[in-house]
């Protein structure tokens, strides 16, 4: 949980580092629903033993094809 919270942190400080730019209200929503997704599956759902770039890309690819995002 702690390696969570500094990748969270890291992540954070990166974004703020890099160009950013401001989130529409669905973009949001669909962003806290992917990382509660995420959150529930490392911690509750068995895959803490896998890596989080794996969980990532498999988000990704289940947010692309139900067209997540470009509404």
């Amino acid at each position: 949980m702690k390696t969570f919270f500094r990748t969270v942190l890291f992540g954070s400080l990166m974004a703020v580092c890099a160009n950013s730019y401001a989130l529409s209200e669905s973009e949001a929503e669909d962003m806290a629903d992917l990382t509660a997704v995420f959150v529930f599956l490392k911690n509750d759902c068995g895959y803490q033993n896998l890596p989080n770039g794996q969980i990532r890309r498999a988000l990704v690819f289940f947010a692309q094809q139900n067209q997540w995002g470009s509404q």
